[in-house]
């Protein structure tokens, strides 16, 4: 059986990060905030839903929440695959 360790700590990238097996590396930070961007985007399909179905300020909330939530993540993203935009959107 595989030896499993999950460690909770500080990185550059991240205030908390989740280790599994080794160090937090910048691919695996990519693939955690890909993840969450994917499920706070269906999540805000769903919050829409809900505020045209029901008249509650709860899911007007959560869909305020979302979105900055959203937002942020998506200048991670960008930073974490800086790289790449400067070498496929800025090229000379």
């Amino acid at each position: 059986m595989a030896n499993i360790k999950f460690v909770i700590g500080f990185n550059l990238y991240s205030p908390v990060f989740l280790c599994y097996n080794g160090p937090m590396n910048k691919q695996r930070i990519l693939v955690l905030v890909n993840i969450l961007l994917g499920v706070l985007i269906i999540s805000q399909f769903a919050t829409v839903i809900l505020m045209e179905s029901l008249d509650t300020g709860f899911a007007e909330d959560l869909h305020e929440v979302n979105g900055f939530i959203i937002f942020g993540l998506i200048i991670v993203h960008v930073a974490l695959n800086w790289r790449w935009v400067k070498q496929n959107v800025f090229k000379r």
